[in-house]
């Protein structure tokens, strides 16, 4: 709930009163939620711990080496399946899912409509996953 109001807060100069602001702070709460259930995916994507294992999810006060290893193998992962992504699709991918910049800034900074960014990102997305796909099929042969 902090996130929300921080967000309004930011947000309020650009709020131009088209719809109640009640409606304005729903959205914003919406967008919130969907943005730390992305996260939420993406850290189990990258997660070593097994489902259930309430002793893995236990913080530990500093990474062993094996998840130092864990998480550089990871994030090479991730910048070779970026690196083979279509530059616009990778571009629109990394300012939404990891900069966390909204839809409608992303299409300010690329001169873009907003609908298109939004088809981008699911593309990116549809990339991104098929890449991963194939980057776990060539790890298991």
């Amino acid at each position: 709930m902090q996130d929300v109001f921080l967000t309004a807060h930011r947000l309020l100069p650009e709020f131009r009163g088209e719809a109640k602001i009640t409606t304005w702070l729903f959205r914003i709460t919406q967008n919130q939620v969907r943005h730390r259930l992305r996260r939420v995916r993406l850290r189990r994507l990258f997660s070593s711990s097994e489902e259930g294992d309430i002793l893995a999810e236990l913080p530990s006060g500093t990474p062993s080496p094996v998840d130092d290893l864990e998480r550089k193998e990871a994030r090479a992962t991730v910048y070779r399946i970026l690196d083979g992504m279509s530059d616009k699709y990778r571009t629109a991918f990394i300012l939404f899912e990891i900069e966390k910049l909204p839809g409608e800034e992303i299409a300010q900074l690329l001169n873009q409509k907003v609908a298109t960014i939004w088809v981008w990102l699911h593309r990116a997305r549809a990339q991104f996953l098929d890449g991963l796909a194939k980057h776990n099929k060539s790890e298991r042969s």
